[in-house]
């Protein structure tokens, strides 16, 4: 699995370290992922869920609620939405902060 392991840093007004996420994994809107939490690959968030610290949405899988719970396993068509959706997000975040747009300071 690729995953990507974030260094501490300043996003907006909070600040995001400690946790793992998988390739194509999608978070949703809102969605809050506490430390040591581990989302797997092609695994997807639901908007407004809370990812507990040092817990696990296993790949290929939808969470939501509070505390984040897996709801069903992702597979077809609904596996292919979240891994294009989430280069879709990538392609996006890439072109804003080329622009300027959602920079934060000091970055």
């Amino acid at each position: 699995m690729a995953e990507t392991r974030a260094a501490p840093r300043r996003v907006g007004w909070g600040r995001v370290a400690d946790y793992l996420f998988g390739r194509n994994a999608l978070i949703g809107m809102n969605a809050v992922v506490l430390q040591r939490a581990t989302v797997g690959e092609g695994a997807l968030v639901a908007a407004g869920a809370v990812v507990a610290s040092g817990s696990e949405v296993p790949p290929r899988t939808l969470a939501a609620g509070t505390p984040a719970k897996v709801k069903k396993a992702l597979e077809g068509e609904s596996l292919r939405w979240v891994a294009t959706s989430a280069e879709h997000y990538v392609e996006l975040s890439r072109s804003y902060l080329a622009e300027g747009i959602g920079r934060v300071e000091g970055d």
